[in-house]
């Protein structure tokens, strides 16, 4: 089954992906809108999200509301992948592209889960008496080591406490080389101590590592080599910005260098974002980073100093983020309030819709359905100009729009793309599903458009835009000129807003 924007419900969206090579990949999705039968469902895709498939449901109890943090994949075939939640739920595993799902015979609760090639290593904690309501759990840890797509384990070694006082449940963070794990245990609060485990056979015995994080939390530990880690670590100050630490080990976490760190008011060494930040790495060797806090977005490093915020703005700020590399230069990201942006070349990044689905049975608005374009008047305020988009159903049959369009300025004949996208207005602005009656129906949203003029040159770097292209879910995409004057766009920041769809000419504003 084709998966829309329908499918689930008015709210279908994508909560996450992962990639399993430059075309194919696995998807979370949901229905985002409050019920109380809401379920986690997974999909495929085999055109790098263009189109999805929906597949079957995810082996988890249905949720109530809208979904806070969806579950894990990591898959490693088209047919072998895993699931598992930061909530403490089991891991299961399928065999088959997703269709059916076996739990996976941990031998305590909370399970971790790292893939190394044909081993899923799980830590799990072996606790007995009653679970504590609040905090890290004090029970002894154990991994278990799986043949991958296996249910049982052939093995199970227990993870020694490194603060005899007390048994710290420990966190499967790694698994960089062959029979290869690092674990971390406690520093799962403010201010705890934090230990950073190695076993080379697969848990046999063990020995620590340096850990250079301190009273920090320990966010990820990425490998992209045997020797080369890069340890993330994140101090919450209030409103996801604090103290944030990346660094780098060539020899395995045996020594670490300091590559930046930020703090509320400054930047200590290099630039990296004062925030709860989700790192990936691709095939060049570039880093990404899905930024946490209310500011969001993408930023990219090639040498873990030095950050650059990506070109465009998904308005992804507040809520939980996701970002997963793939590829040499593939990069997808999004946020689960449904906004999914991908980019092939590391660069120049495009967002990533579902097909249109149908609503009230009715078809969205295309051209082909000749509903037209076109521009209501301009208000002009505090150097802005505000412009409603307006979409009249001049055709036989009823259609909809609905949610915030993506908006592109172009220039010429050949609408070749000049400055950056449109980034949308709040989320009281998202527009919901609007019928567009046969005969004369109508709606609008708003473009909003600060003068260049108005940002330094050094900043902007201004570009001529002739009209530009709205694109709501595939295959709705609408093109319009300004007939007047040609209007004066950034390419290094996005000047221009677009709000979600309303009835009427009157725009989102």
């Amino acid at each position: 089954m084709t998966l829309t924007s329908t499918t689930l419900g008015l709210g279908t969206e994508i909560d996450s992906i992962d990639m399993i090579s430059s075309t194919q990949g696995f998807a979370v999705v949901s229905n985002s809108t409050v019920a109380t039968t809401n379920r986690f469902y997974l999909a495929q895709t085999r055109d790098t999200g263009t189109s999805w498939s929906l597949i079957g449901s995810l082996p988890y109890k249905p949720f109530n509301g809208p979904p806070s943090f969806s579950p894990t994949l990591n898959f490693v075939s088209a047919s072998v992948g895993y699931v598992s939640t930061s909530s403490g739920g089991r891991v299961f595993v399928t065999n088959d592209g997703g269709r059916a799902w076996k739990p996976l015979s941990t031998p305590g609760i909370w399970p971790t889960l790292v893939v190394r090639g044909s081993s899923a290593l799980v830590v799990s904690d072996r606790c007995t008496g009653r679970l504590p309501n609040y905090g890290p759990l004090r029970c002894p840890s154990v991994v278990s080591h799986f043949p991958v797509g296996q249910t049982t384990p052939t093995t199970t070694f227990s993870i020694p406490a490194v603060d005899h006082t007390a048994w710290r449940a420990a966190i499967a963070l790694a698994a960089p080389a062959p029979s290869t794990l690092v674990v971390q245990e406690s520093g799962t609060q403010p201010g705890e101590s934090t230990h950073l485990l190695e076993s080379s056979n697969d848990g046999a015995t063990w020995h620590t590592l340096k850990d250079p994080c301190g009273g920090l939390l320990i966010q990820q530990l990425l490998t992209p080599s045997a020797g080369r880690w890069l340890l993330s670590c994140f101090l919450d100050g209030g409103m996801m910005q604090g103290t944030n630490q990346l660094w780098e080990s060539v020899d395995g976490g045996r020594t670490w260098r300091l590559l930046a760190h930020s703090g509320e008011q400054r930047y200590y060494v290099g630039n990296i974002a004062d925030t709860w930040n989700t790192l990936a790495i691709s095939g060049n060797g570039t880093i990404f980073s899905a930024v946490g806090g209310a500011g969001g977005g993408v930023e990219s490093s090639s040498d873990g100093r030095h950050w650059s915020p990506a070109r465009f703005n998904p308005e992804s700020g507040g809520a939980p983020e996701w970002i997963d590399a793939f590829g040499a230069t593939g990069v997808m990201f999004g946020n689960q309030s449904g906004s999914v942006w991908g980019t092939f070349d590391g660069v120049t990044w495009t967002p990533l819709k579902l097909a249109a689905g149908r609503y009230r049975n009715l078809p969205i608005c295309t051209g082909a359905l000749d509903v037209k374009v076109s521009l209501g008047a301009t208000r002009v305020t505090s150097g802005t100009a505000y412009t409603a988009i307006i979409f009249e159903n001049k055709g036989r049959h009823s259609c909809y729009l609905n949610g915030t369009p993506s908006l592109q300025m172009v220039n010429g004949a050949t609408r070749t793309p000049v400055g950056l996208p449109a980034t949308g207005y709040s989320s009281s602005l998202q527009g919901r599903f609007t019928v567009l009656r046969a005969h004369g129906g109508i709606a609008s949203v708003t473009l909003a458009m600060l003068r260049s003029s108005t940002i330094p040159a050094g900043s902007c770097r201004a570009r001529r835009a002739t009209g530009a292209v709205v694109g709501f879910n595939p295959p709705t995409s609408f093109s319009f000129s300004f007939s007047r004057h040609t209007r004066s766009v950034c390419a290094l920041v996005s000047t221009s807003q677009v709000s979600g769809v309303v009835p009427g000419s009157a725009g989102g504003s």
